[in-house]
């Protein structure tokens, strides 16, 4: 069984997926250290970045895999990705692919928590 920093397609590993998302994590972190609010770029490039690259995984995987899809598939992975997710790691791997699901999941939304959680103590300071 491969673990899901292992699984990858091709060029682009899911690894790279976890690496943006601890980059945001740690820009996030670094500003709640320094008590000051993120700037809006940098909250904004930090809260989708992950997604983005979640986004390009799914494409890749699914282009090595040979899954027909959709034109604009990684279009419509972006916009309903909450759905996409669970339905193409189930569709590629069969019901066991949902944990890779959870996990992707949790990469892609542990920088917007972040943020938000150092906001709301910045507010309760």
């Amino acid at each position: 069984m491969t673990s899901p920093q292992t699984v990858g397609a091709g060029r682009r590993p899911l690894s790279r997926v976890v690496v943006t998302s601890g980059i945001c994590c740690l820009f996030f972190a670094l500003y709640g250290l320094i008590h000051r609010p993120p700037a809006p770029v940098v909250e904004l490039v930090c809260n989708f970045a992950t997604l983005v690259s979640a986004v390009l995984w799914l494409e890749e995987d699914a282009r090595t895999r040979g899954l027909a899809l959709v034109h604009e598939w990684g279009f419509l992975a972006y916009l309903a990705w909450p759905v996409v997710i669970p339905w193409y790691v189930v569709k590629i791997r069969g019901p066991h692919g949902l944990g890779l699901a959870a996990f992707l999941y949790g990469v892609i939304l542990a920088p917007p928590i972040l943020g938000t959680i150092i906001r709301i103590a910045e507010h309760l300071r």
